[in-house]
């Protein structure tokens, strides 16, 4: 059996990163995401919006780099755990794992009127491509801490 995760969408906030009393690092954050399939009734895109966690340099990288409404595609796992509330009773909770996280373009500052297909929050904001010259930009940050993809 397989457990992955493969998503695409955009922050819904700024992420979230704290350092336990360990040093362990952690980030929590939301994405927007579209579903693949239009409403019946409505003949929208409706979209989803799962939390997810990451850890260690993946963590402090989607930090420092990501902010709301940046664009990402990210894989990991879906885990599941059980603990006893206040009244004893099994709480079933579902983690969402970020393993992996790769950078999309930022979203372009809006300076003519709205775009209609843009009442979902999804506007195709793709840039072209930049000289070879641009500044360091991490699109790949992977658990193991290691940083690929990288653009010059």
């Amino acid at each position: 059996m397989i457990n992955r995760i493969l998503l695409t969408g955009r922050l819904t906030r700024d992420p979230h990163f704290e350092i336990t009393t360990t040093g362990k690092r952690f980030c929590r954050f939301t994405v927007a995401s579209k579903r693949n399939f239009r409403d019946k009734k409505t003949n929208k895109y409706e979209s989803d919006f799962p939390s997810f966690i990451c850890f260690g340099d993946v963590a402090s990288a989607v930090a420092d780099y990501l902010k709301k409404g940046d664009s990402l595609e990210l894989e990991g796992t879906i885990q599941t755990s059980i603990y006893k509330n206040d009244r004893g009773e099994d709480v079933y909770q579902t983690t969402l794992v970020a393993e992996n996280v790769y950078f999309g373009s930022k979203p372009k500052k809006q300076t003519s009127a709205p775009n209609d297909n843009a009442a979902d929050g999804f506007v195709n904001n793709a840039s072209p491509p930049q000289s070879q010259t641009q500044a360091y930009h991490p699109t790949d940050i992977s658990v193991g801490g290691e940083i690929s993809g990288v653009q010059y």
